[in-house]
């Protein structure tokens, strides 16, 4: 029923003025309502689409799982751990904390292999940064070049800047070794490619004129004429090269060369800008061990010490006093020396550089080292600690092992000098420190 709103007549439902007033009667508002009726409808079926999805509901829940899983993993119960990860991994597969949770409870757990399986299921499936590089980790303890290849692989796979940084890091642990880069011809030269001291696997190829023989780890190089080679170590995933310098071989060492190089033998002579300057004692078991390793004598006699210090210094050395030393024995009734049993733990060891002329002297250069006896490598070869003159460190080095002449000459150098007599007899008369 509706009256009008004016004079309050009623009205037909047919009416569109009032009979009575003649006010016009207004049309009912549907379309509002129906509109209302319309957004509640909308936002009903919204509300009810945001309960249904599964997103809303699985990320607080698998947050919750995967602290659960580390907190059990944290306390050892690995069981639990386990359970509380493959929840996360029922809802989210590829949920890289999870899949990493799990791999690190049988780490934890020393199942190793385990550990891998899974690492390795997930790099196939849902590849990551954090996955590979704990992978490479766990494969780096027993095959590196695997390892290596499965980062390059996760490189190539995610191009993750993480994994980009740890490639190179890996990379430059990754060298050539040489045993003597400036080998002369004839000589044997032993490379090997290695990771940080880890001999690696590798196919080498090597350029004329050189010549290798294959070992269990790396190569020997040899040479048909001198010159440089080039030799290349690779692998499938990376490569490496180097150049072997071979040079002509030098001379057989002369008079004073030879001298230099027995004066030497077991202790380094002394500085000196006049043979006089030669402490006895220090003179007295030089001149001993010369005599001793041109005689094959132990027992010396003092005459062939004074001959020895005569042919060596001529007039220009007074011959020292006899008496005993703290190597030598000396016996005054029958006036001969004898060596104190001893055993060394170093040894002394001269390199020729240079010899020549310089007016009317002659001149040998030379390097001087001691050998301290270090340790056994794994393959229980010596290795020696190597001292310059100067007590300086200069690297260690195996027993048969040469030092390259690139670092001989940059240890500090001596000078003997020689004076040649009218006889043509070569007399030492200084030994000097150049540097």
């Amino acid at each position: 029923m509706r009256l009008c709103k004016k004079c309050r007549t009623l009205l037909e439902p047919q009416d569109k003025y009032c009979a009575y007033c003649g006010r016009p009667v207004a049309a009912k508002k549907k379309s509002r309502w129906i509109i209302i009726g319309l957004l509640a409808c909308l936002a009903l079926a919204l509300l009810a689409v945001a309960n249904l999805d599964p997103e809303k509901h699985k990320r607080p829940r698998s947050e919750e799982h995967l602290a659960l899983g580390y907190q059990y993993l944290e306390e050892q119960n690995f069981e639990q751990a386990i359970a509380a990860f493959d929840l996360v991994l029922q809802v989210e597969a590829g949920n890289t904390e999870a899949i990493l949770g799990k791999a690190k409870v049988f780490l934890a757990m020393g199942d190793t292999e385990e550990a891998k399986a899974i690492l390795q299921q997930a790099a196939t499936r849902h590849p990551s940064a954090e996955i590979y590089i704990l992978l490479f980790q766990i494969c780096s303890a027993d095959d590196i070049l695997s390892a290596l290849e499965i980062l390059h692989q996760g490189y190539e796979l995610t191009t993750a800047e993480e994994l980009a940084e740890l490639w190179a890091e890996e990379m430059a642990k990754i060298t050539i070794e040489i045993e003597n880069a400036s080998p002369a011809l004839g000589e044997t030269v032993r490379l090997r490619l290695l990771y940080g001291h880890i001999p690696l696997p590798a196919h080498w190829e090597v350029e004329y004129p050189g010549q290798m023989v294959p070992r269990e780890h790396g190569i020997l190089l040899s040479a048909e004429e001198p010159g440089l080679v080039t030799v290349i170590a690779s692998t499938g995933t990376f490569a490496r090269e180097a150049q072997v310098l071979f040079t002509e071989p030098a001379p057989p060492p002369g008079e004073i060369e030879t001298l230099v190089l027995e004066l030497n033998r077991l202790f380094t002579l002394p500085a000196f800008q006049h043979p006089d300057d030669i402490p006895d004692d220090t003179l007295l078991q030089i001149l001993y061990f010369w005599a001793q390793e041109q005689t094959g004598e132990m027992v010396i006699p003092a005459a062939e010490i004074d001959a020895a210090c005569r042919q060596i210094f001529g007039p220009h050395r007074q011959l020292p006093q006899h008496r005993s030393t703290v190597l030598l024995v000396w016996d005054p009734a029958a006036e001969t020396y004898e060596v104190i049993p001893t055993g060394f733990e170093w040894a002394n060891a001269t390199h020729l550089l240079n010899s020549g002329a310089a007016g009317d002297e002659f001149f040998v250069e030379a390097v001087h080292i001691t050998l301290y006896w270090a340790h056994y490598d794994e393959d229980d070869n010596l290795i020696n600690a190597v001292q310059d003159e100067k007590g300086n460190f200069v690297g260690y080095y195996g027993e048969d092992e040469d030092i390259p002449q690139d670092i001989l000459k940059q240890l500090p150098r001596r000078r003997y000098v020689f004076a040649k007599s009218a006889g043509g007899e070569f007399h030492l008369i200084k030994s000097v420190l150049l540097d």
